[in-house]
């Protein structure tokens, strides 16, 4: 049985449905204290010691999709992401979408 493809983004990255439910069940299990890119890549790939985290697809795809969310605070250089309930009232990122920095930006600028 082959892992399906759930979203595959303009730059050609795939994130396949296996990869997605792990990201929520790691997400789950962090709780309040969220996952970071580099955490996830630790957990989805542990013999991966490139440094090169291909983590940071399935949290985006989570995030747009308001399955996960993005705070401000950071560990390690990287946004950590939590489930909407563990937010608890702690600044939340929009992500880089937001910026303004793209063509097809529709945010206003700040």
């Amino acid at each position: 049985m082959s892992d399906p493809v759930v979203y595959e983004y303009d730059s050609g990255h795939k994130t396949r449905l296996s990869t997605v439910t792990m990201t929520i069940n790691a997400a789950k299990a962090a709780g309040p204290d969220g996952i970071t890119a580099r955490e996830l890549g630790r957990i989805l790939w542990p013999n991966d010691t490139s440094g090169k985290s291909r983590a940071g697809s399935p949290l985006t795809k989570l995030h747009k999709e308001g399955e996960l969310v993005a705070l401000t605070d950071q560990r390690e250089g990287h946004h950590i992401y939590v489930l909407p309930g563990n937010v608890k009232g702690r600044e939340t990122w929009p992500g880089y979408r937001h910026r303004g920095h793209c063509a097809t930006c529709t945010c206003e600028e700040e």
